[in-house]
């Protein structure tokens, strides 16, 4: 799930499908553009080249009835990830970031690399962090301090990396 995101005192979950559950718009996408929707809410996230699917997985999956993959087969450009999914709560959603100034806002993550040594990159409200994954499910957090104008999410493979993972 990319379900924990809340600020902290008073809050819910703002992130919408955070389970992957609805697929209005299809349920594969090979090398999709950027902002085309792949999971509702989620955005696919491109940066030069690169070519990648984004895919609804049934079978791989920890706490959900699916779960969404990520295979990217050729790295993007330096400085950003190499495939992903973006949920802008600004653009989208009509979330002002001027109300959060002065907040923590946290994202937890929960993924798995297919062959393990896989990175994960999180981007949360401009606070960003890599991961090396392994084959088992685990939660990654990324805690933004005062997150004044960026109020997106993306999630992908690291910088110039190919591989699978799997988000739940």
């Amino acid at each position: 799930h990319a379900r924990d995101i809340q600020v902290r005192d008073t809050k819910p979950n703002w992130i919408v499908n955070p389970d992957f559950r609805w697929w209005f718009q299809g349920t594969s996408f090979s090398s999709p553009a950027s902002a085309t929707v792949t999971a509702e809410g989620w955005n696919a996230f491109r940066q030069g080249t690169n070519t990648y699917t984004i895919d609804k997985e049934t079978t791989i999956v920890q706490y959900s009835a699916q779960s969404l993959k990520l295979a990217v087969t050729v790295a993007g450009s330096a400085g950003a990830p190499s495939g992903g999914i973006e949920q802008d709560l600004r653009a989208d959603f009509g979330y002002r970031s001027q109300a959060y100034t002065g907040r923590n806002m946290s994202l937890g993550v929960i993924a798995r690399g297919a062959a393990g040594g896989e990175t994960l990159y999180v981007n949360a409200f401009g606070s960003i962090k890599t991961y090396t994954l392994t084959t088992s499910f685990d939660t990654y957090v990324v805690t933004a301090a005062n997150p004044n104008t960026d109020m997106s999410v993306i999630i992908g493979l690291g910088d110039g990396t190919t591989g699978t993972v799997y988000i739940d």
